[in-house]
């Protein structure tokens, strides 16, 4: 795997889980707090809401939810944001993106992920650095160093 492609699939990822339903009860999970970002630089398209059968729809936009000072107080570019979205038959993934480039090669990317899977059912997250809870949601941190 080349180094772009490693550092795009691995070096920074937040991923948020549960999007409007709780991930262990049939309690709905609370809707993020009602506030308004600052200024974004670099507008995204809008979040398309999806239906998956037996899933809640993902209603939280990670991309226009946080603003520029968020972003740059997290180390990175906000002119780099982007959306990265995957969208499948039975669950939906609605994330944004963010490079630090070094040397005009990136050399952190930062993923911020909605996703109206829980975090229990998903596995491959077993080995988050942290966990956390944002907005009654859960959330983790991973980081995978770039050879």
């Amino acid at each position: 795997m080349s180094r772009t492609k490693l550092a795009t699939a691995c070096v920074a990822a937040m991923a948020i889980a549960g999007a409007a339903t709780g991930c262990s009860s049939d309690e709905p999970t609370p809707a993020p707090t009602s506030k308004t970002p600052g200024p974004i630089a670099v507008q995204v398209p809008s979040l398309v809401t999806r239906v998956n059968p037996g899933r809640e729809p993902v209603t939280f936009d990670a991309c226009t939810s946080f603003d520029d000072d968020a972003v740059v107080r997290a180390g990175f570019n906000p002119r780099t944001r982007e959306r990265a979205d995957f969208i499948a038959d039975t669950y939906s993934v609605f994330g944004c993106k963010f490079k630090d480039v070094q040397n005009g090669r990136p050399a952190r990317i930062l993923t911020i992920d909605m996703s109206n899977v829980p975090l229990h059912e998903q596995p491959y997250f077993e080995s988050a650095v942290d966990r956390f809870t944002i907005d009654g949601r859960e959330a983790i941190s991973m980081s995978c160093p770039v050879p």
